[in-house]
């Protein structure tokens, strides 16, 4: 979901189960390519290990 065209800006929630370190990769990958920034609003323990 998009909350405006001056701000796309998209959240999203990551479900049990999911593989954290591909997203971690790919969140980052964006980040370095300069597609997206990325902030985390709510992180747990097993995705800072990831």
């Amino acid at each position: 979901m998009s909350f405006s065209a001056e701000l796309p800006l998209v959240a999203f929630n990551v479900p049990a189960g999911a593989d954290l370190t591909a997203i971690k990769r790919r969140l980052e990958q964006g980040e370095a390519d300069g597609w997206w920034d990325n902030e985390l609003g709510c992180e747990t323990p097993a995705w800072r290990d990831a």
